[in-house]
């Protein structure tokens, strides 16, 4: 991949992730894991991990605003677990994702756990 076409992924990949995260921070969550879902299809390694996190984390959400606890507990764990393995590794956010505000790891992991104790769901996207 020659220079000009790096920098149109990396741009590709700021605009698709900067929409999800829009869309996280105003509640609409299911329309945030659509936006990430096709960045998450291009992406490999800890990045895949991390991106699959958030998503996990949107339809968790997403899943508690229709009263569906079971999909709510089921799509929070998992993306503990994985939030839990990237903290670990200490994962730092890809150079496409620098700057938007994409919460990481170690710092999603404690938010998630305090609204699965019954917290404000607002710090999961600030």
């Amino acid at each position: 991949m020659n220079p000009a076409e790096r920098g149109e992924e990396r741009a590709r990949r700021r605009t698709l992730a900067a929409a999800g995260l829009a869309h996280a921070r105003a509640g609409r969550f299911f329309a945030a894991h659509e936006a990430w879902e096709g960045l998450w299809l291009e992406l490999r390694g800890d990045e895949r991990l991390w991106l699959q996190a958030l998503i996990q984390v949107a339809v968790a959400l997403h899943h508690a605003e229709a009263g569906n606890a079971a999909g709510r507990d089921s799509l929070a764990e998992k993306a503990a677990v994985k939030l839990e393995r990237l903290a670990a590794l200490e994962h730092r956010e890809p150079e496409w994702a620098t700057g938007l505000g994409l919460p990481a790891p170690r710092p999603l992991l404690r938010a998630l756990a305090d609204w699965r104790a019954g917290g404000d769901a607002a710090p999961l996207f600030p």
